[in-house]
């Protein structure tokens, strides 16, 4: 159940708030469903706190903002985003506490890529079907169903933060086939809504996700020729004012009228957050107070970029926080990856293009999660299997972990030309890694590994 319920929560996390479900909005829905899966997790009796560094990290980037936000310019201003981000700190634990065993783990992560399925189907289905778009840039452009992410950036934004996760899924070689077959439906419809979306950084970033994967794979020749087979397949399909809207990001001969601005306005907003540090080094001006903060205007633009955003919003003590959390997601992801790298038996030259031995398989034995190791397998009637399952448990840790780094660079890259500092992506980062570290050093235990 709780797992359920946890997928609920991300549903209103990345939909919210709902643009056509505006009688359940004003009825606060998001929140007396949080209360509701709040009270469930505390009471459950399988609820369990994992120990993690993060955890720390996550309450001092909580507490900076709220002291940021006290002695800002405009408490009235940052109180708003500050309560949402209290609910992404409520998720963050709520992730810990509910998910119990590797299957609920699964469960979780093919949750969040179910929900970004229907937000990226319904919105191209608005657009492709029903002719809703935004006009911008001299383009029709293809925009998120709801009003928190839905603006044409952020919404190619979030499509190409979940695609390093939906890639190390396929690569776990799930038991059950239509779940991989999905996978690789998610990842065409994300291809096709970025590219619709006319966002330039979105474009960009997605090509960047291309280089990490070839740049990840043990076979980079064959990665390489699918990666360009890709790219000159959708460049053939894109039309031609996306395609000269593309070719503006590199060459100012194609951009439309206001492009260039809006391109230049990313440096601005890192310049003038350089300048704002200074003035407030160690809090900085509080979380959101960036439109404040222009000379001679009473509401100015926003920041889009993340680092002028950190510097001038969160001053020194965001600096150190954000910068700690960075660090330990590296950090236990990476460890997570050399372990298992140690686990692989290396290979003489001849044969390492051959795909690695199994480690170890995870079967349900009775009822309960048991460890199988390679060999003979048991009885058909000793042994129950899950759609879910995967092919080696430690491997499809260290994939988890590869796409966790791999969506910080995104996200670290993207940032040039977006405020994503609040995004509710750098906590489910955090709680995913919290789970998948816990799970890995689980099963190396039962492998008879340290």
């Amino acid at each position: 159940m709780l797992p359920l319920m946890l997928a609920g929560y991300l549903f209103l996390l990345v939909l919210r708030p709902y643009e056509y479900w505006s009688i359940l909005g004003e009825l606060r829905i998001e929140r007396v469903y949080m209360l509701i899966f709040m009270t469930v997790v505390l009471l459950h009796k399988d609820k369990r706190f994992l120990s993690n560094p993060l955890n720390g990290a996550v309450a001092c980037i909580t507490l900076t903002l709220l002291l940021s936000g006290i002695f800002g310019i405009s408490w009235t201003h940052s109180w708003p985003f500050i309560v949402d981000y209290l609910k992404y700190v409520i998720f963050y634990f709520m992730v810990i506490l509910s998910v119990r065993d590797e299957e609920d783990f699964r469960v979780v992560l093919l949750a969040f890529l179910v929900v970004m399925f229907l937000y990226v189907g319904k919105s191209a289905w608005e657009f492709f079907v029903h002719d809703r778009y935004v006009f911008r840039m001299g383009i029709k452009r293809m925009m998120g169903i709801d009003i928190t992410y839905g603006d044409p950036n952020a919404f190619a934004a979030s499509i190409c933060y979940s695609l390093p996760l939906a890639w190390a899924l396929i690569k776990s070689r799930f038991r059950s086939a239509w779940v991989t077959v999905f996978l690789w439906v998610y990842g065409i419809l994300s291809l096709a809504a970025v590219m619709f979306t006319g966002s330039r950084s979105g474009m960009v970033t997605f090509i960047l996700f291309l280089m990490l994967i070839v740049l990840g794979s043990s076979r980079k020749i064959w990665g390489i020729l699918l990666a360009g087979l890709v790219l000159v397949v959708s460049w053939d399909y894109m039309p031609e004012d996306l395609q000269k809207r593309f070719l503006s990001t590199f060459s100012g001969e194609y951009a439309a009228v206001g492009a260039q601005a809006s391109a230049d306005g990313r440096t601005q907003g890192f310049l003038r957050g350089l300048e704002l540090y200074k003035s407030y080094p160690i809090l900085g001006i509080g979380p959101h107070n960036f439109p404040l903060a222009w000379p001679g205007m009473a509401v100015g633009p926003n920041v889009h970029n993340v680092y002028g955003q950190l510097l001038s919003e969160l001053g020194t003590a965001g600096l150190l926080s954000f910068g700690l959390l960075l660090w330990l997601l590296y950090r236990q992801n990476r460890n997570i990856i050399v372990r298992f790298q140690r686990l692989v038996p290396q290979k003489p030259a001849a044969d390492r293009g051959s795909p690695p031995a199994p480690v170890a398989r995870t079967a349900r034995v009775n009822g309960s999660a048991g460890h199988v190791r390679n060999g003979p397998s048991p009885a058909p009637q000793q042994r129950k299997t899950s759609a879910l399952d995967v092919e080696s448990i430690p491997r499809f840790h260290s994939l988890v972990g590869q796409a966790i780094i791999q969506t910080m660079i995104l996200l670290l890259f993207k940032g040039w030309a977006d405020h994503n500092l609040y995004r509710y992506t750098w906590l489910l980062l955090a709680a995913l890694t919290v789970l998948g570290t816990h799970f890995f050093n689980q099963e190396l235990k039962r492998n008879g590994q340290n």
